[in-house]
């Protein structure tokens, strides 16, 4: 990118539609809670998902809290859950969106909303020792990894932090972690945890009024968010 002092990003999933000559840009939510004790175990019930989302102080890009009820309406049925998947789960589920058209005229469209339920995973860099079955867990993640610059409090943006987590502490103990025998004398620890997630189309909060941009061959595009169209709080730099 040629080393800019400064780099303009979307905060939220960049998300766009086709058809044989338009196209809509617009934005999703991407809000994910774990499984219990910090994802080490999934959740039980459809109620006991809706309630970590609701507890988990999410809220709409103008900085104002999602009501609880959102959670309900945009969790999918229990029929349609899987809590602990063997493979990740993938639930879309019609979004209804309103656009205006002219004037008073609005149409409603279809977006999606995405479930995914699964087991998400990290790999730890491998490490050598000289006897692999005195390693320890999470004893050896305590005294390995603050060795390594990007999971230390100096890096800019610490492993631990991707990941959701205030400390390296909190990280190496928010995680199932088990041992992969690279050779005799190398091991990579690999740690695993119960995540569960929705893609929520963006609009402006409290309503179904669709914030797009809608681009169509010979016509105008119609432009409702740019990199610098505040209040709506879409982007930002760093």
């Amino acid at each position: 990118m040629g080393n800019p002092k400064n780099l303009t990003a979307p905060r939220f999933i960049h998300s766009y539609g086709l058809s044989p000559d338009s196209v809509y840009e617009s934005m999703k939510y991407e809000f994910l809670v774990t499984g219990v004790n910090q994802g080490k175990a999934p959740l039980p019930t459809r109620d006991a998902v809706v309630g970590k989302f609701g507890a988990a102080g999410f809220k709409y890009f103008d900085g104002t809290d999602i009501p609880n009820e959102m959670w309900e309406q945009w969790v999918p049925a229990a029929a349609k859950l899987t809590l602990k998947p063997a493979v990740a789960q993938v639930v879309n589920t019609d979004y209804p969106v309103r656009i205006q058209v002219s004037g008073n005229l609005s149409a409603v469209l279809k977006d999606k909303l995405t479930w995914t339920s699964g087991v998400q995973t990290i790999d730890v860099e491998p490490f050598h020792y000289n006897n692999v079955s005195d390693i320890v867990i999470p004893d050896m993640l305590d005294v390995e990894l603050p060795k390594i610059k990007k999971y230390q409090d100096t890096h800019p943006y610490p492993v631990y932090k991707r990941f959701g987590f205030t400390t390296l502490k909190d990280f190496i103990g928010g995680w199932t972690w088990t041992i992969n025998l690279v050779s005799n004398n190398e091991v990579k620890f690999i740690g695993s945890r119960y995540v569960y997630i929705l893609e929520v189309p963006i609009t402006k909060p409290g309503t179904d009024d669709w914030i797009f941009n809608y681009y169509r061959t010979g016509q105008t595009p119609i432009i409702n968010f740019t990199d610098s169209n505040q209040p709506f709080r879409l982007f930002s730099v760093v």
